[in-house]
C-alpha cells in the first residue's frame, strides 16, 4: 500500500469519516517532500499535482482538501444526516460537486435534405494555426487530392474518427471554405448553421493548439481517470479505537472540477468565440481533451470518468449546451403555446435568458479576425429569431431594446479598430457582456426613461445576421450635461469614475468603454431606465454616456452610467428630480412618473 499512497494521504483518508465535508489543510511540509511522494508513486499526490498545475499555483507548500459525497444531486457540506449516513456507507471520496438532469432535444426538421448523407463536423482550431488551408490558388489541384496531409495530424486524426464511426463525410472549415475569397466566405458563413445542426456529430479538438497537435494524447489513466480502492486495505493496521473513525468498503477518488479545467479554463478550443455556436447547434459533440474524452448532447453531458453524466460542479459551465434555441423550441411546443400568445407570455423572458447565456459565453471568447464578431454568432441568432419574433439588430433584438442598451463599460476591453457595429451595440466592443442576464428582475419594477423612435442598421449584404456597415438609433429622451472626475483610471476602473451632473455631485459613476485613452468632452448622460425594489428606497439606474460627433443632434456612445460598485441610487440623489417623480397611493404602493420637461429627439450612431 506504501507504493500507492503516501503517509500523509493515508492519514487524510483515515480521518475522513470524522469530517466528511472535507477541509483545507497542509498536505506536505515542503514542496520537496511533496515531490518525493510523487516519485514514490503516490496516486493521490499525482492528482493533486495535476490540480496544482491547472490552478497555476506556485511550487510552495501545497494545501489540499479531500471530501466525501454521495451519488448525484447533493453538494457538500452535507447537512442532512441521512445523506451523510448514505455517503459513509457507499459514497465517493472526491474533489468534485454533483449533477443535474438535462433535457432531451427533439429532432430538427430538415427541409433541404442536409441529413440525407451523414457527416461529421470538425470544430476548428485557430485559423492562423492551420498549416494547410483551401485558397483560390490551390482550389483546382485540391479537387483531385489534398497534398501534405502529414502536415496536419489533427485533420488526419479526424478522418480516422470519421471512418471509425462508419461515416463517409467530414466538414473542416479551413478545407471546405476558400479562405482568401470574401465572396465564398460570406456565402458559406450564411449557411453554417445548417452544417452545425445537421451534422451527425461534431469532433472537437479541445486540447489542440494547432492542426499539428492531433486529437489523441498519451496519458496516464491513474491520474486522469477515477480510481477505486477499498478502505479495508488502509485501515487494517489501525487500532480498534482508530477504526471507529475509518471508512469501510470500496470508494472512488477523482479530481475536482474536471469539466471546468479540461473543457473551460484550460482548453485552447474554449477560448475561441467561434466555438460557442458550433457546440450549441450541433446535435452532439465529442471532445478530445487532455486526459480523456468528453461528450455533449441535450440528453447527456459525460466523460470517461463520469460515463452516466457529469456532476454539477461549482464554477463550471457544464450545462452550457442545455441552453440552446432547440431546447427552447421544444419547451414552447411541449407547453402548447401559440406563437401569437408567445410574445405576451413569460416565454419571451426565457428567450432572453437563453440569449443572455449565449452572449455572455461568446463575448468572453477570442476572435482572430475582429471583423468576425457578428458572423461568428450569426448562426445562433438565426435560430433564435423565430423565438424572438422581432428584428435582429447587430447583436440586439428590437423587442425591449431599452433594456439591452446599458451594457457596462467596465467589462469590455476595447472598441474594434475598424467599424463593425454602431457604438450602442455590444458587438462594437471586445469583452464580456452580461447585460441580457440582468433583464426581467422579478424583484424590481422597471421604468424606461427614454423611447426608441426608430432603429436603422445598414447591412453589408442581404443577410440580416451578417456584417454591418452602419446604423443609428433615433431616441426621444433627456441629455444631462456631465463631467467625469477621472483621477486614476486603473484604480477606479470597476467602481467607476465620480460624476458632476448639472453641476451637482451624484452617486452615479461613469464607466468608459474599454481601457482606451482618456476622452475629451463635452459629455452628456442619456438616462435609459430605472428600477424600484420592494422597499421603494433603493433603486437601480442605467444610462449611457454620449459625446457629440460634430453633427447636430448626433452622438456616439463612450461609456455607461450607473451607481458605483456596491452602491445604490436613492430618491434623495440631487439629479433624481430631473428624472421624474414618485407618487404614492399608500406606503407600500408607489409608482414612478417620468419627467417630460426638456426631452429631446436625437440620434446615436
Amino acid at each position: 500500500m506504501s507504493d500507492i499512497f503516501c503517509g500523509n494521504c493515508l492519514a487524510m483518508m483515515r480521518k475522513i469519516k470524522s469530517n466528511p465535508e472535507g477541509g483545507n489543510g497542509q498536505h506536505h511540509n515542503s514542496y520537496d517532500l511533496f515531490q518525493e511522494a510523487i516519485a514514490r508513486g503516490c496516486i493521490i499526490c499525482k492528482r493533486f499535482q495535476r490540480l496544482q498545475r491547472l490552478h497555476g499555483k506556485s511550487a510552495t507548500i501545497l494545501e489540499v482538501r479531500l471530501a466525501l459525497s454521495y451519488n448525484y444531486g447533493y453538494e457538500y457540506p452535507m447537512e442532512d444526516d441521512d445523506v451523510k449516513d448514505a455517503a459513509l456507507r457507499n459514497g465517493t471520496v472526491q474533489l468534485c460537486l454533483i449533477g443535474e438532469e438535462f433535457a432531451f432535444r427533439d429532432i430538427v426538421p430538415d427541409p433541404q435534405g442536409w441529413a440525407e448523407n451523414l457527416f461529421l463536423n470538425l470544430v476548428p482550431i485557430r485559423p492562423e494555426a492551420s498549416t494547410v488551408t483551401l485558397t483560390q490558388s490551390n482550389f483546382e489541384a485540391w479537387q483531385t487530392a489534398i497534398p501534405n496531409q502529414a502536415l496536419m495530424p489533427t485533420f488526419t486524426d479526424a478522418i480516422k474518427v470519421t471512418r471509425g464511426l462508419g461515416l463517409r463525410y467530414l466538414w473542416i472549415d479551413s478545407l471546405c471554405i476558400i479562405q482568401d475569397s470574401k465572396r465564398d466566405w460570406i456565402y458559406e458563413s450564411s449557411r453554417m448553421s445548417n452544417v452545425y445542426k445537421y451534422a451527425h456529430c461534431s469532433i472537437a479538438a479541445t486540447a489542440s493548439e494547432s492542426d499539428m497537435s492531433g486529437l489523441f494524447r498519451t496519458r496516464d489513466p491513474l491520474i486522469g481517470l477515477p480510481m477505486r480502492f477499498d478502505f479495508a486495505d488502509i485501515t487494517c493496521d489501525l487500532a480498534e479505537e482508530g477504526k471507529k473513525n475509518a471508512l469501510e468498503g470500496a470508494y472512488n477518488i477523482h479530481l475536482e472540477r474536471t469539466w471546468a479545467y479540461e473543457m473551460d479554463m484550460d482548453a485552447p478550443l474554449a477560448k475561441r468565440a467561434w466555438v460557442v455556436q458550433e457546440r450549441l447547434l450541433a446535435p452532439r459533440v465529442l471532445h478530445f481533451a487532455e486526459t480523456q474524452l468528453y461528450w455533449e448532447c441535450n440528453e447527456l453531458h459525460a466523460c470517461e470518468s463520469w460515463p452516466e453524466g457529469m456532476p454539477q460542479e461549482q464554477f463550471t459551465n457544464v450545462d452550457l449546451k442545455a441552453n440552446n434555441p432547440f431546447n427552447l423550441q421544444r419547451e414552447l411546443l411541449n407547453a402548447n403555446v401559440e406563437y401569437t400568445a408567445f410574445r405576451s407570455s413569460s416565454q419571451v423572458q426565457r428567450s432572453f435568458h437563453v440569449w443572455a447565456q449565449i452572449v455572455q459565453t461568446y463575448s468572453q471568447g477570442q476572435l482572430t479576425q475582429e471583423g468576425d464578431k457578428l458572423v461568428a454568432i450569426s448562426a445562433l441568432a438565426r435560430e433564435m429569431k423565430p423565438l424572438m419574433q422581432c428584428r435582429y439588430l447587430a447583436g440586439h433584438w428590437e423587442s425591449d431594446l431599452i433594456s439591452q442598451l446599458g451594457w457596462p463599460g467596465y467589462y469590455v476591453h476595447k472598441r474594434a479598430s475598424r467599424y463593425r457595429a454602431p457604438s450602442w451595440a455590444w458587438t462594437s466592443m471586445d469583452g464580456r457582456n452580461q447585460t441580457f442576464s440582468r433583464m426581467y428582475d422579478p424583484d424590481e419594477r422597471f421604468y424606461p426613461l427614454a423611447e426608441i423612435l426608430h432603429v436603422h442598421v445598414d447591412l453589408a449584404g442581404e443577410d440580416e445576421f451578417g456584417l454591418v456597415e452602419g446604423g443609428y438609433l433615433e431616441v426621444r429622451g433627456k441629455l444631462l450635461p456631465a463631467t467625469p472626475q477621472i483621477k486614476n483610471r486603473e484604480e477606479d476602473y470597476k467602481s467607476g469614475n465620480p460624476l458632476i451632473v448639472l453641476e451637482m455631485v451624484t452617486e452615479l459613476r461613469f464607466h468608459q468603454d474599454g481601457r482606451e485613452p482618456e476622452l475629451e468632452g463635452p459629455f452628456y448622460i442619456m438616462p435609459l431606465s430605472m428600477g424600484m425594489n420592494d422597499d421603494n428606497e433603493r433603486m437601480t439606474f442605467n444610462g449611457l454616456m454620449l459625446k457629440p460627433i460634430g453633427v447636430p443632434n448626433v452622438y456616439h456612445r463612450v461609456g455607461s452610467v450607473e451607481p458605483g460598485f456596491g452602491r445604490h441610487f436613492y430618491m434623495d440623489d440631487p439629479i433624481f428630480p430631473f428624472l421624474g417623480n414618485v407618487e404614492s397611493s399608500s406606503v407600500l404602493d408607489k409608482s414612478y412618473l417620468r419627467e417630460e420637461a426638456d426631452v429631446k429627439t436625437f440620434r446615436i450612431v
